[in-house]
């Protein structure tokens, strides 16, 4: 005997594509969300952006990528200046490749980037050699024993957040990868006020705990307000500013370089720390550092970059094109991967040698 359709069972359909609907509409809002952050690159006023998020994450300028476009970046060129001898180096954070490209031109360079995509707009856009960046988490790698580099520099600065840049300051102090005398490079956001200071006092005794040498440079003078880059220097050995150029142009990266030495602000030696800023003037031991500051300076040091980030590029042209979406995604499952054949793992294969105890830090 036949059974008797159930009188409601037509709303069921009704029930499930609804379901289905909403569901196709939650995956579009999440998928476009994923997209708005999706690093891409915009070309405006002679400079090619590379945005990730909304924030600016690399920038080069059209026809010459060979100058830095941010001081930022032009003092952490220095380090190969501090260091002429060194034979190879490691870039955490590749970004539009400013720093690794600069590097390469004389010395053994190994790459390492979180965004796949970020590697791939960086070769595609900004002259990063094919297939050689290491796809991974570098700030990680930073904590494995593996090959050692005469020059290890660290900048993931995470406008949003002073979260990433403390995680890399922690992994840079506990890094077995630099050689004897070799020199870590760190680059971290910080505002001009009290805080400010006391952020860049935090992140000076760290290091100096860990190395016997270290010094921060701002990438601007300063009389400059607002957030800005600055840049630690940390080595076992001497830490010495390269000799200026003879009267560079205003606003080079030679000029920069020249007035590196000028824009330094901390200065550490076995321990003992001095921080010199507009007339104030702090000394300190490294084990007696400040506390980190807490989330309301982080609120404040985004926001105040990203009104600076603003004045060079408006929110409207951070926003990437709904065609990126899907440009986006073909590329992650149709295209070969941008990365380096050789993956992270590689580099932590090597067999180290033996570094060297840092000093000790007196009483």
């Amino acid at each position: 005997m036949p059974r008797k359709r159930r009188r409601n069972a037509p709303w069921r359909p009704r029930l499930l594509g609804g379901a289905a609907l909403v569901a196709v509409a939650a995956c579009a809002v999440a998928l476009r969300q994923r997209c708005d952050g999706a690093a891409h690159v915009v070309v405006k006023d002679g400079v090619r952006w590379l945005v990730q998020g909304g924030d600016v994450i690399g920038a080069a300028y059209v026809g010459h990528p060979e100058y830095a476009a941010f001081r930022g970046w032009a003092v952490q060129r220095v380090a190969g200046a501090a260091r002429p001898a060194a034979t190879n180096a490691l870039v955490v954070g590749v970004g539009a490749g400013s720093v690794v490209n600069h590097l390469r031109q004389t010395l053994d360079a190994d790459a390492v980037e979180l965004d796949a995509d970020v590697a791939r707009l960086a070769t595609e856009h900004f002259g990063v050699k094919a297939n050689s960046v290491h796809c991974g988490d570098g700030v990680a790698l930073l904590r494995t024993a593996g090959r050692l580099y005469d020059l290890v520099l660290v900048d993931v600065v995470d406008p949003s957040s002073a979260a990433t840049t403390v995680a890399a300051l922690d992994a840079a102090v506990a890094t077995p990868r630099v050689a004897a005398g070799g020199l870590l490079v760190l680059n971290v956001v910080a505002l001009d006020d009290a805080e400010g200071l006391d952020f860049l006092r935090f992140a000076a005794s760290a290091l100096a705990r860990r190395f016997a040498v270290v010094r921060a440079v701002r990438d601007s003078p300063p009389e400059d307000a607002g957030a800005t880059n600055v840049v630690f220097f940390a080595s076992d050995d001497a830490v010495d500013w390269p000799a200026p150029a003879d009267e560079p142009e205003v606003g080079s990266q030679e000029w920069v370089a020249a007035h590196v030495a000028a824009w330094e602000l901390v200065s550490c030696v076995r321990g003992s720390c001095d921080l010199a800023f507009r007339g104030v003037s702090v000394a300190w031991r490294a084990a007696e550092g400040p506390p980190r500051p807490g989330p309301a300076y982080d609120a404040r040091a985004a926001a105040d970059l990203a009104n600076l980030t603003a004045g060079f590029l408006p929110a409207a042209d951070r926003v990437p094109p709904r065609s990126a979406c899907a440009a986006r995604l073909w590329r992650r499952y149709a295209e070969p991967s941008p990365c380096a054949l050789r993956p992270v793992v590689w580099m932590a294969r090597k067999t180290p040698r033996k570094l060297p105890s840092a000093p000790s830090v007196s009483a």
